[in-house]
């Protein structure tokens, strides 16, 4: 009997085990906590990786400051005729009073084409007339190639145009001199965004005409971000677009 109660126990102990450690890799699985990377690192090790097998757009989790900022767009009601869709480069910006019309904001700091696809409903659910899109940096910042950045813009562009906008690309912001390694690939970005609005349909604005003249950002904190006259020469760059 003594025995029989032994056997009973160890059973519903090992039970218990199994059911914490199949709870546990759920929650591994979906939210990417530890032990997730070394896990992932001995799969690639062991099998490699098949591009052509991921998923697009390539998985992806939302930060704070994305979610806070996502649920705040979404208790908004109402339509917006012109939208500002980025990063925190079009986050800082006041555009209602630089453009003297009212204007969506919908800049997030931190913000990927990844990103942007992700909350790509909201936008298009307000039905706006125009969509100024700017990104870019943030996806090169995070080793993410030209040509990735450029499917993932394909696919913002023509979500909006579906939801019958009009699409205008805004060059990305060549950087100031404290971040010289990422003026190449800028430029890069920036050619292989013009020949994608040709090829779409969409007009191409160049930015850095007016804001890096010599190929360097002016009017900026910190190589990135700008100032007030940088949001000001920025504004009259889009001023004739969004009338």
């Amino acid at each position: 009997m003594a025995r029989m109660k032994k056997s009973t126990r160890l059973l519903f102990v090992a039970v218990v085990l199994a059911a914490v450690m199949f709870a546990w890799g759920i929650f591994v699985g979906h939210y990417h906590v530890w032990p997730f990377s070394v896990l992932h690192g001995l799969k690639v090790s062991a099998v490699g990786t098949r591009p052509e097998a991921q998923p697009w757009p390539p998985a992806w989790t939302p930060s704070e400051l994305w979610s806070m900022s996502d649920e705040r767009f979404r208790a908004i009601r109402g339509d917006f005729d012109v939208v500002m869709l980025g990063d925190s480069l079009t986050n800082g910006g006041r555009w209602s009073e630089l453009l003297n019309r009212i204007v969506a904001n919908r800049g997030i700091g931190g913000d990927t084409t990844t990103g942007v696809l992700a909350r790509l409903d909201e936008v298009s659910g307000r039905h706006p007339r125009v969509v100024l899109v700017m990104l870019g940096i943030n996806d090169l910042m995070g080793s993410r190639s030209v040509d990735e950045i450029v499917r993932n813009y394909r696919l913002i562009i023509t979500g909006l145009q579906e939801a019958g906008a009009t699409v205008i690309v805004q060059s990305t912001l060549l950087p100031g001199a404290q971040l010289n390694d990422l003026a190449d690939p800028v430029r890069s970005l920036n050619a292989a965004l013009q020949s994608m609005a040709i090829d779409l349909g969409v007009a191409f604005i160049d930015l850095n005409a007016k804001m890096a003249p010599d190929g360097v950002l002016l009017d900026t904190t910190d190589g990135i971000h700008l100032t007030g006259a940088g949001y000001a020469t920025w504004a009259a760059a889009i001023r004739d677009a969004v009338q």
